[in-house]
């Protein structure tokens, strides 16, 4: 069950394009400008003053195994994920303890019982956000909603990181906002975050 919110106050913020440019899962990258809205499995690359940052296929390909783990979890779906034998999870910069990678093959394997966290109550799970979501594939530090980026946890910062969230025009307001990072240390996952907008 996704996290609920605590507060009944609600503060609603229209999501925009963020200025990022996407194409579709399994096309080449585009340089063209957005048009309509992502399909489920897109790639959205952040644009820079220098140029734009393209997920590669191996991103995209990570991403695709992530969502088909979410959609089916089992030691199946698992093994098509190259998670490292220990997997920290957290939530935006902190960090659990490391669970090994078998645990992460059913989704209770993935629940973080954090009692609140952005003004939701726990527990927390990145799998149920990424289950039926359409999502963006994007590289780097990506906006928080319509916040800034939020930093890599401490000790993440130099690794590669892979971000999905809700693909261009699929969410109506932050509070259904979400972002599930990966950290990745030469082509193996060995931390993932979630993250919520706080309301």
């Amino acid at each position: 069950m996704k996290a609920t919110i605590v507060t009944a106050t609600a503060v609603v913020v229209l999501v925009t394009g963020c200025g990022t440019t996407s194409t579709t899962a399994g096309d080449e990258p585009s340089t063209a400008p957005p048009s309509s809205p992502s399909l489920s499995g897109s790639v959205s690359g952040s644009v820079s003053a220098s140029a734009a940052a393209q997920p590669t296929e191996e991103d995209l390909a990570l991403a695709r195994a992530l969502e088909a783990l979410s959609k089916d979890p089992g030691p199946e779906t698992l093994a098509q994920v190259p998670f490292a034998p220990e997997v920290a999870l957290g939530l935006a910069r902190r960090l659990e303890p490391p669970r090994a990678r078998d645990q992460l093959a059913a989704r209770a394997g993935w629940s973080i019982d954090a009692a609140q966290f952005r003004g939701y109550v726990g527990p927390f799970n990145a799998l149920e956000h990424l289950d039926g979501a359409r999502v963006d594939v994007e590289v780097g530090p990506q906006p928080h909603c319509a916040g800034p980026p939020v930093p890599a946890p401490p000790g993440l910062e130099s690794l590669h990181r892979v971000v999905l969230q809700p693909a261009a025009g699929t969410i109506d307001s932050c509070l259904d906002w979400f972002s599930v990072d990966l950290f990745v240390d030469d082509g193996t996952v060995v931390a993932v975050t979630l993250d919520l907008w706080e309301p």
